[in-house]
């Protein structure tokens, strides 16, 4: 004797357990794409506030620039008597010009100078920087 039981005879047999298994793969998977939802949401958000902020920056440093720009400039130095490079750069040393000794090598390069070597009546170019105010 042959026994055939289709689907409907088999989900009988079993209490309903084949629907439900269904139901609860079909949960699971409306639990993965909640979930994809979410973290699609997440990276979006993240992508947003990243822009704003990067976009406030930017506007911060552009109201943060200086007032004012140093304009370099040269000038033509008679030296004197008792003159040594040192007391001449140290009338136009200014913070823009870096270090001392290296605006004094500077100074010697422009003039063609090696070592200390200058003598009264000499004239010499000095760089020195100038504080521009925008108008």
């Amino acid at each position: 004797m042959e026994v055939r039981m289709d689907c409907t005879a088999a989900c009988r047999t079993t209490g309903g357990r084949v629907s439900e298994r269904r139901i609860t793969k079909r949960g699971a998977g409306t639990k993965v794409v909640r979930r994809r939802k979410i973290a699609l949401y997440l990276i979006a958000v993240a992508i947003i506030v990243v822009t704003v902020s990067t976009l406030l920056l930017c506007s911060m440093n552009a109201e943060a620039a200086p007032a004012e720009t140093s304009v370099r400039y040269y000038t033509s130095v008679r030296v004197q008597d008792g003159d040594t490079l040192w007391k001449i750069a140290d009338r136009y040393f200014t913070d823009e010009c870096g270090s001392m000794r290296a605006y004094i090598r500077e100074i010697c390069l422009i003039n063609h100078i090696s070592g200390n070597d200058i003598h009264a009546g000499q004239y010499l170019t000095i760089p020195y920087y100038h504080c521009v105010h925008p108008e």
